[in-house]
């Protein structure tokens, strides 16, 4: 698809600039074969440059201003040996009570079952304050 888009943007813009210049296609209809593919293969590199740098340039202005992305807290997550899991933001740590709740947070906020370290709940004590825990996505989606 990608590709589609980027022939399809290139055709539209050589043809627009055939409409404007005409003169120009008889120029470019004299370059060898040679010369045209890399003509042909020059204005793709050129294009596709500028429009990467148009959209990183959109993304970094429309990121800093918060209207495309929210800025995310770093996560941390914990697993107790016993597997009781925990989720920890702020310096705030919350259990997680299901799988299900476990993975849908993680879809969100990019974390995995892999990224859990283990800690003994008494040193999670000590590191951080222990908060309310976290409501099961199971309640908001019965079967």
């Amino acid at each position: 698809m990608k590709v589609f888009n980027t022939v399809t943007g290139i055709t539209g813009i050589a043809s627009f600039i055939f409409l404007l210049f005409p003169d120009s296609l008889s120029e470019v209809l004299k370059l060898g074969t040679t010369r045209l593919i890399v003509l042909c293969i020059f204005i793709i590199c050129a294009t596709t440059l500028i429009h990467s740098l148009i959209a990183f340039i959109i993304m970094r202005v429309k990121s800093s201003s918060g209207s495309v992305m929210a800025k995310k807290t770093p996560v941390e997550i914990i697993r107790r040996p016993e597997g009781h899991h925990y989720f920890v933001q702020d310096g705030i740590c919350r259990h997680i009570p299901d799988p299900p709740t476990y993975e849908y947070l993680g879809m969100f906020l990019g974390f995995t079952w892999l990224d859990a370290r283990t800690m003994l709940f008494d040193d999670i004590k000590k590191k951080y304050s222990i908060g309310e825990p976290l409501p099961s996505i199971e309640s908001f989606f019965p079967k």
